[in-house]
């Protein structure tokens, strides 16, 4: 019983969870969510997990790659897996998650900094929800290195998509990197 009532509270806290995150793309539906058909569910936990998309991180790779030859991207399915008495387990996805590295110049150039995101956003809004494994918008990382050093900001897709078209590109970037 104990077993059962931790389960419940576990799946009410992912789905608070869950509705409080966010991040978009265009591409090749990816066929990825896993829905355990057991009517056992209540006989499973679940643990956060991620799962690689190697085809469309192919794809965001490419699409990436015609804004900065050298920049690095991939794609991860992001949710749930619900493993079960017997030790299978079947992902669920909830989101796709993005992680883009790209060259820059100077870390502290935060219009230059903006100016990445806005362009790595078009390039992801290629690939929408729709087409992606999750049914909501995941998250974004950029890792922007210069030489040898290292910025990262990461923020949900939704989180861009709210803010205004009017900020500038320092705007966009002072925004984003203070989540």
């Amino acid at each position: 019983m104990k077993k059962k009532w931790f389960a419940l509270l576990e799946v009410i806290g992912l789905v608070i969870f869950a509705s409080a995150c966010a991040p978009a793309i265009t591409a090749t539906p990816v066929a990825v969510t896993e829905t355990p058909t057991d009517s056992g569910a209540e006989n499973c936990y679940f643990n956060w997990a991620s799962k690689s998309l190697p085809d469309l991180s192919a794809q965001v790779q490419d699409a990436i790659r015609q804004l900065q030859p050298e920049a690095e991207a991939i794609a991860q399915a992001y949710g749930e897996n619900c493993t079960y008495e017997d030790g299978h387990s079947t992902f669920s996805a909830m989101e796709t998650d993005f992680i883009v590295t790209l060259q820059v110049n100077d870390l502290k150039n935060a219009d230059d900094l903006g100016n990445w995101i806005k362009q790595t956003m078009t390039v992801l809004d290629r690939f929408p929800p729709d087409q992606t494994p999750g049914p909501q918008p995941g998250q974004v990382t950029l890792q922007f290195q210069s030489g040898s050093d290292q910025l990262s900001v990461a923020f949900s897709i939704s989180d861009y998509q709210k803010l205004s078209p009017n900020l500038s590109n320092a705007e966009i970037y002072q925004a984003l990197s203070s989540h």
